[in-house]
């Protein structure tokens, strides 16, 4: 509740450095996306697109590096009103409807194919219970691409996974499901993962490709494992209480926006990950994928797992075979 307060108390603070403009809409676009990311690409087009097409009857602050702090924070900002549009994760879902945060599981969404399908189905129901219940609405949520492992040994089958200290976050459906496939997993900050690999405290982590290069995990791994156990998700999202005061135009005009923001963001993702997957290769990491990898063979034993769960009551069944019907 007080971190709620000082996001409501900075906002007041930028809407007074705007009084002057007394005709324009100021809208707060705040994300927890570092410079760099697509993500916050997304946001800057959004801008773009709204204050031209609007002719200037809106403002877009954009705002990033988790300056209004870390999900939670701005998921309850937005649903209480003090933020009108919010970029992050599935934080939404993971942490207040931890039953239905199905993407989140590895190796339950299959391919990308399979994870535009799932937002466009069983997604958009769970995006439409967050907005009944939480009052912050889904106006656009774009592909960040897959998470792989990367390692200091060669992995290619589930009996390579034996023992591996692996690094994950502090996430108990991810421990559970990478303990039970074998591993050993480290919750570590991610603040202190390179130095982890870098000592031997781990010998393996896994995060997009983006991620992967951009914090250099790379110097100290060998392999990367064409796991692509997580397909990773930012979503751009309004609050209820602000989306209900604007008329039905402006409330068109701010989706079509941000649509089209969204699939920019898409296309720079795909690019990027094709960069970023030559640059690695180039400083002399090794890949290991399908068919060296036994993919399947793992993807299987960890799927037993989450049917534990699922009949623990952990998830919704009827949703979950929905997911896997796709």
């Amino acid at each position: 509740m007080k971190k709620v307060q000082v996001v409501m108390l900075c906002v007041a603070v930028l809407l007074l450095s705007v009084v002057g403009v007394e005709a324009r809409q100021v809208i707060n676009f705040s994300g927890v996306y570092a410079s760099g990311e697509a993500a916050v690409d997304v946001q800057q087009k959004f801008k773009e697109l709204l204050e031209e097409r609007s002719n200037g009857e809106f403002q877009v602050r954009v705002i990033i590096g988790s300056a209004m702090g870390g999900e939670r924070d701005h998921f309850e900002a937005a649903s209480q009103g003090a933020l009108e549009l919010i970029a992050m994760g599935s934080g939404d879902v993971a942490l207040f409807e931890n039953e239905l945060s199905y993407n989140e599981i590895p190796f339950v969404i299959r391919d990308r194919d399979h994870w535009f399908a799932f937002w466009d189905t069983v997604g958009a129901e769970i995006n439409e219970v967050i907005r009944q219940k939480y009052g912050v609405r889904t106006l656009g949520v774009m592909y960040r691409g897959p998470r792989y492992m990367t390692s200091n040994r060669p992995i290619r089958t589930l009996a390579d996974l034996k023992g591996l200290r692996l690094r994950l976050p502090e996430n108990q459906v991810q421990i559970r499901i990478f303990k039970g496939l074998g591993t050993a997993p480290i919750p570590i900050a991610f603040h202190e993962v390179y130095s982890a690999l870098q000592t031997g405290i781990a010998e393996a982590q896994e995060n997009p490709i983006m991620s992967i290069y951009g914090y250099k995990f790379h110097e100290v791994q060998k392999y990367l494992i064409g796991t692509r156990h997580i397909f990773s998700t930012a979503k751009f999202q309004a609050s209820e209480q602000w989306w209900n005061r604007l008329t039905p135009q402006q409330q068109q005009l701010i989706q079509e926006c941000m649509e089209e923001a969204v699939a920019y963001g898409n296309s720079l993702v795909m690019d990027r990950e094709r960069e970023l997957m030559d640059e690695i290769l180039a400083r002399g990491i090794t890949v290991i994928d399908v068919p060296e990898l036994q993919l399947e063979e793992i993807r299987e034993a960890a799927l037993a797992i989450v049917e534990e769960m699922v009949d623990e009551g952990l998830f919704r069944r009827d949703m979950y075979e929905k997911v896997l019907e796709l």
